[in-house]
């Protein structure tokens, strides 16, 4: 039991020992990782904006369900825009949070929500839109003069992004 204490007093000197370097070394480096976070969570929060269109949380409700339905009810309360820069130009990005985007490769990148459902074998499916409520609103007014960013295809990590062709349908977006 001796021994052991002795090695733990020296395993603690090695660590506060040569006034302090290696603890002052760990410290300095996670000093540096919480810079970084700092750094990266204000650059992202000083160049998206926030649209806000109600007070409550994005939902997905289910309003019924039985052998023979399934109501549901989505109600989105907000988005970020996110400016892009990039060869062809500049672009904005639409973010909703929960949501996937799209990858129709060269066509705008828009939020989509993707839900599994499961449907009986043999049964036929009917989908009823009874209402909708939709609210156009003008990026302009948020001081957005640029079009929405082109879905790009999925690519390996290790390639390098200054190769890689940027997908963009130039008929498409200048309609």
């Amino acid at each position: 039991m001796l021994y052991f204490n002795f090695a733990y007093a020296n395993v603690i000197n090695f660590l506060v020992g040569s006034n302090g370097l290696i603890m002052r070394v760990i410290i300095f480096k996670g000093f540096l990782v919480f810079l970084f976070c700092l750094f990266v969570w204000n650059n992202y929060a000083q160049t998206s904006t926030r649209v806000n269109l109600t007070t409550e949380a994005n939902s997905l409700n289910i309003i019924s369900n039985d052998i023979n339905s399934l109501k549901i009810q989505f109600k989105l309360s907000s988005y970020d825009l996110l400016p892009v820069s990039t060869s062809e130009g500049d672009f904005i990005r639409l973010i909703v949070k929960g949501f996937q985007t799209n990858y129709n490769e060269g066509l705008p990148e828009l939020p989509e929500l993707n839900k599994l459902i499961n449907i009986p074998a043999g049964a036929e499916i009917r989908i009823v839109l009874k209402s909708v409520k939709e609210k156009e609103i003008p990026l302009a007014q948020y001081g957005i003069q640029t079009k929405i960013f082109p879905s790009q295809p999925s690519r390996q990590k290790q390639i390098v992004s200054d190769s890689l062709e940027f997908l963009f349908n130039k008929p498409f977006y200048s309609l």
